[in-house]
């Protein structure tokens, strides 16, 4: 016997705030979650209009009225709130308006609570700028944090060669640098070697990927934020504060959303930079440092890299060849973390036969040299005897290439799903597929129970798990 759980209940079970308001100002949906950020109990919500509840919110700074008088969607938009019991939290909400005959009917707010992943970035800026103030008492050769220099680069290809030509010429100026290559080539090794050349090395190393946070969120630890310019604001350095006289790392800046590209092309360019909520400009004297994985034109052209911010980064562009285009280098990569790994592992391999080794020069090693290194510490991790034949590497290189045809068959879905994934009709596919699995799960796989669960024919169901393709 199962009991029949209506879809309300199963919207009970999802870890987002959900939230429905019509266009009599009623919430009709107020999820378990959103109660728990808004200290809310059922009869406050259940007795009261929306404006009875939340009476700071109006048409200009409430997302939910605005949706529900026009306005279109609104994806990922950064705010804090503080609840009755005093509890703060940091959300990243979208919302997104419901119609009926084209007319609409009501608003959808669902939001994530990002708090934990905003204290963390917190206590990072932290301890840079408790690094800062330990730098005075630290000796020179210690205090640049980096651990690569221009001899820590592995290769003798002409790329490689070119590179590092390139890196010992550029190593005492000012100017920004932009590296490109793809996942794994080794970018940041590059950076460090260039920040370790120059006068700058004894000053801070700072780095931030531009894709690991929400837009508002990387703004104030960029550039720092003053007390109350948002709610939960306090007096903060940013990146650029923390790395004066230094160097200021951004990797991936193509993933940097284009209205903070503008904040930082007027930074690099004036040298000053202005607090979140600050009537005054402070001077910093950073070098910028920037990455990206694609070639500096396609980023431009697909709408990733403001093309003026490119020709202020790009007084020096250093691009980074791929494995596979540079082959000569393989035998010295796997020579040296075959000496690496034997340290680490308390192994005694002495080396690599001939035939075991063609088979890797051959390989297009898509991952780069990351993959080249995870495999030699895959393949030494069991490994007994005292040299890697081609046994070892037939077998872990067909593990590779199959994993790999896994990822190629789901790239050109995966494509449309990140051009999309901002739209409403991806988050309602997003969220229907979350509700059919979750009364898969409560049926134990039974698609008659489910169907019944979710109140639908099973056919309906059939072609709704084909068409979402949950298996």
């Amino acid at each position: 016997m199962y009991k029949k759980i209506p879809l309300k209940d199963l919207i009970e079970m999802i870890d987002d705030g959900i939230v429905l308001l019509d266009k009599n100002y009623d919430i009709v949906l107020f999820n378990k979650k959103a109660k728990s950020l808004n200290g809310l109990n059922y009869n406050e919500i259940k007795s009261k209009k929306f404006h009875n509840i939340f009476p700071e919110l109006n048409n200009s700074n409430s997302l939910m009225l605005r949706v529900l008088h026009g306005s279109p969607s609104i994806a990922d938009y950064y705010q804090n709130i503080s609840n009755e019991c005093g509890s703060k939290s940091s959300l990243l909400i979208s919302c997104y308006p419901i119609y009926e005959n084209d007319e609409i009917v009501a608003s959808m707010e669902i939001y994530k609570d990002i708090t934990k992943m905003e204290l963390l970035s917190n206590k990072l800026c932290s301890l840079h700028i408790n690094n800062r103030k330990l730098f005075d008492n630290i000796p020179d050769v210690l205090k640049n944090g980096t651990v690569y220099k221009c001899e820590s680069i592995i290769g003798n290809s002409a790329a490689i060669k070119k590179a590092k030509k390139t890196i010992i010429s550029i190593g005492d100026l000012d100017s920004s640098v932009l590296i490109y290559g793809e996942t794994g080539v080794g970018k940041e090794l590059f950076v460090q070697a260039i920040h370790n050349i120059g006068d700058r090395y004894k000053y801070p190393f700072i780095s931030q990927n531009c894709a690991a946070l929400p837009e508002n969120l990387m703004e104030s630890i960029m550039f720092g934020s003053v007390k109350g310019s948002y709610t939960g604001a306090e007096d903060k350095l940013g990146l650029f504060e923390l790395a004066d006289n230094g160097v200021l790392f951004l990797d991936e800046i193509n993933s940097m959303p284009m209205t903070l590209q503008v904040k930082l092309l007027r930074v690099i360019q004036d040298k000053k930079i202005r607090r979140i909520g600050d009537t005054k400009f402070r001077d910093v004297n950073v070098r910028v440092i920037a990455s990206m994985n694609e070639k500096p034109s396609d980023a431009i052209k697909n709408g990733r890299l403001r093309e003026d911010l490119y020709y202020r980064l790009n007084s020096t562009e250093i691009e980074i060849p791929p494995l596979r285009d540079r082959k000569e280098d393989i035998e010295l990569f796997v020579n040296y973390y075959i000496n690496v790994f034997n340290i680490v592992l308390n192994k005694n391999i002495e080396g690599i036969s001939k035939n075991a080794l063609k088979i890797l020069v051959d390989y297009d090693w898509p991952g780069n040299v990351r993959e080249l290194k995870h495999t030699i510490e895959s393949i030494m991790n069991l490994k007994e005897g005292s040299e890697i034949n081609t046994d070892d590497i037939k077998y872990k290189i067909k593990d590779m290439e199959k994993h790999r045809s896994a990822i190629d068959n789901s790239s050109e879905e995966q494509k449309e799903n990140n051009e999309n994934r901002n739209s409403m009709q991806y988050k309602l596919r997003e969220y229907e597929t979350e509700i059919i699995c979750s009364a898969l799960k409560m049926s134990g796989g039974n698609k008659t129970k489910a169907a019944k669960l979710l109140k639908i024919p099973k056919q309906t169901l059939n072609n709704k798990l084909i068409r979402l393709k949950i298996k």
